[in-house]
């Protein structure tokens, strides 16, 4: 995945053609400020380039070298120019009609991959007693996608439904090897009750998912915990409503 040093430039759309000057008139661009140690932005970078149609290979892991950046962070971005200097006026072509019919199937394929990229998380429980807590719950993603925002609570089955609760415990410091990052909680569970773990995530697009019992869902920003555990049950029970 190409990236120039320091601040990436995000101009893979195709060029508009020419303009009145005879010259292509150039797609609209952003910037994205990459650091020298964080992985993250590279993650970020990528999202950004999906979103915007370009073709991005996340294979290997010989993009995820933060490194290869020098320190740019003195430097101002393009949009930052000093006070007083004029700004050239590039000649733009028309905009055409939105066409719904063919915005809505780019839409739903990119929606489709998102979905089909947070089934990568997976989650385990297992008994392993420690100070103060009886379980550990292991959240794991491929070390190519990144998630954020990890959260845990314990559900169990009861009389009246399912029951939730908190771990008991914060999250611990997320670790990687090659290949996967995990994050991990420990989890204080009453002996009385066969836990299972409910995962809360946001992926680098910002969309929220949740996860029970290897089903992994997206809900809209507002979903609360009791919400996405219905839901979720309901569709294991009974299969999506037609």
């Amino acid at each position: 995945m190409p990236c120039s040093p320091g601040s990436a430039r995000l101009g893979c759309s195709p060029v508009n053609g020419p303009s009145s000057s005879g010259l292509p008139a150039a797609a609209p661009r952003s910037s994205a400020r990459c650091s020298t140690r964080q992985v993250d932005p590279l993650h970020d970078l990528a999202g950004r380039l999906a979103d915007a149609g370009c073709d991005v290979d996340l294979s290997g892991n010989d993009w995820l070298h933060p490194g290869q950046f020098p320190d740019r962070d003195g430097v101002a971005e393009p949009s930052e120019r000093p006070a007083g200097q004029a700004t050239a006026q590039t000649p733009t072509a028309p905009s055409a009609p939105s066409d719904a019919a063919e915005e809505t199937p780019r839409v739903a394929a990119q929606r489709s991959t998102h979905d089909t990229d947070a089934r990568q998380v997976l989650v385990t429980i297992e008994a392993k007693t420690g100070a103060h807590f009886t379980h550990l719950i292991t959240v794991s993603t491929p070390i190519t996608y990144a998630i954020k925002q990890v959260q845990a609570q314990i559900a169990s089955q009861a009389n009246n439904g399912l029951n939730l609760s908190g771990t008991g415990f914060g999250g611990d410091p997320p670790c990687a090897d090659r290949d996967r990052r995990c994050y991990t909680f420990r989890a204080s569970v009453n002996p009385q009750i066969r836990p299972e773990p409910f995962i809360r995530f946001v992926d680098l697009h910002g969309n929220l998912y949740y996860q029970f019992r290897d089903h992994t869902q997206r809900f809209p920003a507002d979903t609360d915990w009791p919400q996405a555990l219905t839901a979720i049950d309901e569709w294991l029970r009974t299969g999506p409503r037609t």
